[in-house]
């Protein structure tokens, strides 16, 4: 993997959950969810739904969203994470209190996940790495060789 373009994708990621406020979008889900109140629930996922569809990760080319899939932010970010909450919502749909309990451990994750990517981009760029962004329609091009 590309560390230059793995620090692209995370300077994304963490730029993106800077002007977001997705967390507490998510955390009135829940809060809703939790207490029935039918219209804040559907104003709060449209909310979230909305944050997802505008992710920059929906617009990757294909080796950034390689990137996204082997770090685990497919499950966070753009619109595969609405459809990770979608999922949540279906599977429990008769018990209030796990789709609760469920979207909680997946805030919590999410959090965990957001701390270790501000993290790794304030490591990776303390040891002088940059993140790559083509420049005046010059790409570079890397091949993967067999090792034997």
């Amino acid at each position: 993997m590309d560390t230059s373009k793995l620090l692209n994708v995370i300077s994304d990621l963490d730029n993106e959950e800077d002007d977001s406020s997705i967390n507490t979008i998510l955390q009135s889900f829940v809060s809703s969810i939790s207490s029935s109140q039918t219209t804040e629930i559907i104003a709060s996922e449209k909310k979230v739904k909305d944050i997802f569809e505008e992710s920059k990760a929906n617009h990757y080319v294909p080796s950034d969203v390689e990137i996204l899939n082997l770090i685990g932010g497919d499950k966070y970010f753009g619109i595969s994470a609405y459809q990770a909450i979608q999922d949540i919502l279906n599977l429990n749909t008769y018990n209030i209190q796990k789709t609760v309990t469920d979207l909680q451990d997946y805030i919590k994750k999410r959090v965990s996940f957001v701390s270790t990517l501000k993290s790794t981009r304030e490591n990776l760029e303390s040891l002088n790495f940059e993140s790559y962004y083509p420049e005046n329609e010059n790409y570079q091009i890397g091949l993967l060789l067999p090792d034997a």
